[in-house]
């Protein structure tokens, strides 16, 4: 029996102060569910399910599994040692105006030795259409990687669960990222990798 569990990663975004609206980008958690190489495998084991303490029916389950499963948020800190820590993101960085960068044309004619990224060119390509990226944006990269979720060779390019050698796996450029920050103050990106 598999078991599975859900961590949600909602965001949300505001169009206007009058208009905004949630968006889901959970993934299931479920046993076998593919790992960045070098990690330990996901787990949840049940502990207790029925009557419990007057109440007709309740669940408890044990989850251990490493930071990078599934949909998670990473904290500033994690690549630089004085940002901030995840409980130290103010609320407010994590809500803020959308911008997709859709990058899935990129991806599906890059040869499989490459990684696509955004870059500044789609960035300028969504500010043409839509005008200045606003300052507080979410800016979401779309490479349309998410219909091979789960399978590990298609979502990953790796072999196996651990393969470190062949994984493509889209995401910012660092001077798009550089850019973002620095020109137009965005509170935070999001990727479908």
């Amino acid at each position: 029996m598999t078991h599975w569990a859900t961590i949600f990663a909602i965001f949300g975004f505001c169009i206007s102060n009058s208009k905004c609206r949630f968006l889901d980008m959970t993934y299931d958690l479920f046993a076998g569910l593919p790992q960045y190489p070098g990690h330990s495998p996901f787990k949840l084991k049940l502990v207790r399910k029925g009557p419990f303490l007057g109440s007709p029916f309740f669940v408890l389950n044990d989850i251990e599994m490493p930071e990078h499963t599934g949909t998670h948020i990473d904290a500033p800190y994690q690549f630089n040692e004085s940002g901030w820590r995840v409980n130290e993101i103010p609320i407010d960085h994590l809500v803020g105006p959308a911008v997709v960068l859709d990058i899935r044309e990129k991806m599906s004619e890059a040869p499989p030795d490459k990684v696509p990224t955004a870059d500044i060119v789609d960035a300028e390509t969504w500010e043409r259409k839509y005008g200045r990226i606003p300052n507080g944006a979410i800016v979401i990269m779309n490479s349309g990687n998410g219909k091979n979720w789960p399978n590990v060779t298609a979502y990953s390019g790796a072999k196996d669960q651990d393969d470190s050698t062949n994984i493509r796996s889209p995401g910012f450029s660092l001077e798009l990222t550089k850019w973002l920050v620095k020109e137009r103050k965005i509170n935070g990106i999001a990727s479908d990798t």
